[in-house]
């Protein structure tokens, strides 16, 4: 109804996600890095031990691509 494919979190216990339909994943990510408020350019590297995802159509999560997450990482 809505067209959403995936939900997507970053978190350090995983546990509790696992037990719930979410898989942890390691794509390469992409986002902006700031530090100390100034923008210091565009990251790219996967994210360990962070990135669950959980697919709420059926699709399959593609573990290879390029997540782009748009933004900063806080």
């Amino acid at each position: 109804e809505s067209n959403i494919d995936f939900v997507l979190l970053f978190g350090g216990t995983h546990q509790f996600y696992l037990q719930n339909g979410f898989k942890l994943v390691h794509n390469n990510c992409r986002w902006v890095l700031i530090k100390e408020y100034s923008t210091m350019g565009i990251m790219t590297r996967p994210i360990p031990d962070t990135l669950l995802v959980k697919s709420i159509s059926g699709k399959k999560w593609n573990d290879k691509a390029l997540l782009d997450i748009m933004g900063f990482i806080f």
